[in-house]
Formats: C-alpha cells, structure tokens, sequence
C-alpha cells in the first residue's frame, strides 16, 4: 500500500510539473486499486493521494485535558545517572526522537483524537494536523481503543529542503502545529514515530519473550 501511495504521489508530482510519468490511465487505474487496497484492509494513511482535499485553515485552536499524564522524561548529564537509576530499576534502553510529544487515540478504528502534550495534563487538540503526517493512519484494522503516544519529527533531511529562516527541525515541528493553516502544515514533512502504546493490544512489556 505505501508503495502504491508514494509512486501515486510521485506521478502527480511529475504530473503538475509538465513532465508526466505515466497516462492519465494508469493513474486512474492505479488509483482504484488503492481505494480497493484501503477499503479491504481498513488502513488509510494520511499521505494517501485519496486524502487530499483542501481544508480552510480553523480560528482557533482549542485546549484538551489528557485522559492519561502525558510526562516529560528526566535530564540526566552523564553515563553514571544512567548506571545508577539501572541499578536499581529493570530498564529498556532506546533513542528518542527529538520531537514534539503528541498521543493518538483511535477508536474501533478511526483516529479521534490527536493532542500535543502540553503540560502533561492539558494540551491542545491537533487532530485538524492529522492529515499533516506522513504517516499517521487515519483508519486501523482494529477494534476497540487503541492509545499510542509519540512524537511528532521532521526529519533532517526533510528540514534541510524546506524553504524558509529555520533554526531547528524540532522548533518547526512544534510551531507548524501550533498554527491554524491545514494547508501550510501539509508542507512541513511531519511524522508520526509511536513510542508507547498506552491503550490496547494488550501489550505490557518491551519484552519480545
């Protein structure tokens, strides 16, 4: 399905640009089938070409209260703040993404819900972003709830070809969904890295054993 989807997307890029890649046809043919493709496996991204609509930009951004703490993760300055918290504590050791924290929720299937964490209590509603992500899916092949925080990225690279007086990639992440224009943040090649599901799956360990 990703594949499709970005050889779709790369056509119409080719496409608006005068130098198209492939007929009218094909497209079209192309198209259908990932219609097909979603419809049966109820997953739809948010770069799918089937999502792209125009959207006018909202007045404002409203403020939500978490249904669980969204918390912020220590500082430590050294490898021995590390040893010294392992000693006593069973830990899983990762990279963290430098992004803004956002938390999706999905309900029976359909994103409901899209927050930044904010204070870890309450954080402003970004779902009008969904569409925004590069990889968010909007729809699941799930029943029931489904919680998963993480982080919003831009990646560096993506950051480097984007035009404009930007200092961080992180910085630009946290602003452009901080502003109104759905159009704008559409741009900004947002992505959506999952780093803890909170609700559903069962899952309650890090432990593939």
């Amino acid at each position: 399905m990703k594949s499709l989807i970005n050889k779709l997307n790369e056509a119409a890029v080719a496409y608006y640009k005068g130098n198209p890649v492939m007929s009218d046809s094909e497209y079209d043919r192309l198209y259908e089938e990932l219609i097909k493709m979603e419809n049966e496996e109820g997953v739809v991204y948010t770069d799918s070409p089937t999502q792209n609509v125009g959207a006018k930009p909202v007045d404002f951004i409203a403020t939500v209260k978490h249904d669980h703490p969204m918390l912020s993760l220590s500082k430590v300055h050294g490898i021995e703040d590390i040893e010294k918290f392992a000693a006593t504590h069973n830990i899983v050791a990762m990279f963290k993404a430098d992004g803004l924290t956002v938390s999706a929720s999905y309900e029976d299937g359909k994103l409901t819900k899209l927050e930044t964490r904010g204070d870890g209590s309450v954080g402003n509603d970004i779902l009008f972003h969904a569409a925004a992500f590069k990889n968010l899916p909007l729809c699941i092949n799930r029943r029931g709830k489904y919680v998963i925080d993480g982080e919003a990225v831009i990646k560096w690279d993506d950051f480097e070809n984007i035009k404009g007086d930007y200092k961080h990639p992180r910085n630009l992440a946290a602003g452009t969904l901080n502003q109104l224009d759905r159009n704008v943040s559409k741009t900004r090649e947002l992505r959506f890295f999952a780093c803890d599901v909170i609700e559903g799956g069962g899952f309650n360990s890090l432990d593939k054993n």
